[in-house]
């Protein structure tokens, strides 16, 4: 990403020209620039603009299983897979300036992931929510930044139908979002063990209200999707490299021990695996091959789900209720 400073000044250019150019017609930039949506779509939001508002478009990710949200590249790689794995939505950069992506790409991922796809741009102007409620987005990224106004973006993003997600990494952020009335929060899971990770997050989502749905970024493992659904998070944000990893795939092997977690072993009963063969690491799960049978651990109620065995497969293990802090 630019540096932030210059990252701001870019930002506040645009959201001039973009507001000039829909209410005016006074273009300083030409339509087909690569940072703008193109002319169709430009045109539907300076009637959006002018009227104020449109009907809604929302997503939502809480059910009673964690869901799965795919971040994309700018270049929207990985929509049509995400599609295929069960995603319910995925997280798309069109802001070009800072993340490399594009408002253009929208309608193609769109079509080829075949669900929800919520912006990354950082709005923070009436006029870009309303292109992005022209180009159809559901849901629309923020983060909390001192020159973004997030209660001011929430009412915008009411008025247009769109679902506000904001990102937040401390109780700073965490305050923000919640005095916004952010619809959806977005967490990051520290890179720590996830022992203290999921200390640090019960302690900053203790504060969230229960109608806030929650999703936390950093499921790489089993052992952390886990502890995604233990700190009551709805839904979990995944890269999209981790789709064509295997479970076994997820975690790299460093001084295992032996599993004795019995929610870890309803999750590997419900993906159809032998518990026994895994063993329990400070990075994840470690699938120990040749290694002796331990005896089984029993879990009821657990569910076999069929091939393929993935990121995404594992958070539709159905998880724990009344975990929420």
């Amino acid at each position: 990403m630019a540096d932030r400073g210059e990252w701001a000044r870019r930002k506040r250019w645009e959201r001039e020209v973009l507001r000039d150019g829909l209410r005016y017609g006074n273009w300083r930039a030409p339509p087909d620039a690569a940072w703008l949506p193109g002319e169709d779509v430009l045109t539907a939001a300076r009637g959006l603009l002018k009227d104020g508002g449109c009907e809604g478009s929302t997503v939502s990710v809480r059910g009673d299983r964690l869901s799965a949200v795919v971040a994309l590249p700018g270049s929207g790689a990985g929509a049509e897979e995400a599609g295929d794995h069960g995603a319910e939505a995925v997280l798309l950069p069109t802001d070009s300036f800072g993340f490399g992506g594009s408002p253009r790409r929208v309608r193609a991922v769109a079509d080829a992931f075949g669900g929800p796809v919520v912006a990354a741009q950082l709005p923070g102007d009436e006029a870009e929510i309303a292109v992005l409620a022209a180009l159809g987005v559901p849901g629309v990224l923020a983060v909390p930044l001192p020159d973004v106004d997030l209660v001011g973006l929430a009412s915008m993003c009411r008025d247009y139908g769109r679902t506000l997600w904001v990102a937040i990494e401390d109780r700073a952020s965490r305050d923000a979002a919640l005095r916004a009335e952010a619809t959806i929060v977005v967490w990051r899971l520290g890179e720590a063990d996830d022992g203290a990770a999921l200390e640090r997050s019960c302690r900053l989502t203790a504060g969230i209200d229960p109608g806030v749905e929650v999703v936390g970024a950093g499921a790489t493992s089993l052992q952390r999707a886990l502890a995604l659904r233990r700190a009551g998070a709805d839904g979990a944000l995944l890269p999209a490299r981790l789709l064509d990893c295997t479970m076994e795939e997820l975690a790299p092997a460093d001084e295992p021990e032996i599993m004795e977690d019995p929610l870890l072993a309803e999750a590997l009963l419900s993906l159809g695996a032998d518990p026994t063969s895994f063993s329990a690491s400070a990075s994840g799960l470690l699938l120990m091959g040749g290694q002796p049978k331990r005896a089984p651990v029993v879990v009821e109620e657990s569910a076999a789900i069929e091939e393929p065995r993935g990121p995404v497969d594992l958070l539709r293990v159905r998880r724990p209720l009344g975990l929420r802090l």
